[in-house]
């Protein structure tokens, strides 16, 4: 029962972003799995430090920006 409604809320999830260009998504995550995530669905991704992972395993992920701050963030989106 598990693995069917995650599949079904993953579907749902992919299906209300389909009309949203990759080259104008920014997925903001705390985990290595949201990095990948962004990744695989071909977005940027901003990986917030302070979240549930330590910054070194993010930067092993290789996301498209760090972010220690909520004004770093806004410094990235150009606010």
């Amino acid at each position: 029962l598990h693995k069917e409604y995650r599949r079904q809320r993953q579907m749902c999830i992919r299906d209300s972003f389909t009309d949203i260009p990759k080259e104008r998504t920014l997925m903001v995550g705390d985990t290595v799995h949201d990095i990948v995530m962004a990744q695989r669905y071909g977005c940027d991704v901003a990986a917030m430090t302070y979240g549930a992972q330590p910054r070194r395993d993010l930067v092993l992920s290789n996301p498209t920006c760090l972010c220690d701050t909520v004004a770093d963030l806004a410094r990235f989106i150009g606010c």
